[in-house]
């Protein structure tokens, strides 16, 4: 699946799919104890995220939540932090994968 949104948008960068998906982006209160979550409205992706993560745990935090989007469209809304159980664990471990996977394409730079 990742391949495919690669190929799709035609880029590996979650700011880069997530502009071309049309996907909001609302950043958090910066003292929020959140790191970030997504919704999905009647016609629209969002995804909330803390500003104040630093640029490592953006960017992957980015791409988790593109995994929940891409994933489990047809799920629930999905929060993290907001309580786990084994089927919400069972969600941040697929959007965990979508996330290695989507940086795993990208080229290394040292």
């Amino acid at each position: 699946m990742v391949r495919e949104i690669v190929d799709k948008y035609d880029t590996e960068a979650p700011e880069k799919i997530i502009d071309y998906a049309g996907i909001k982006v609302i950043e958090l209160s910066p003292d929020s104890k959140e790191k970030s979550f997504s919704l999905k409205t009647y016609d629209k992706d969002i995804i909330v995220i803390n500003p104040d993560l630093k640029d490592d745990e953006y960017n992957y935090r980015l791409a988790h939540e593109l995994g929940h989007i891409f994933i489990h469209f047809n799920k629930c809304n999905h929060a993290h932090g907001f309580g786990k159980n084994h089927y919400q664990e069972t969600l941040d471990a697929e959007a965990n994968y979508f996330a290695d996977n989507l940086f795993s394409l990208s080229p290394i730079t040292v």
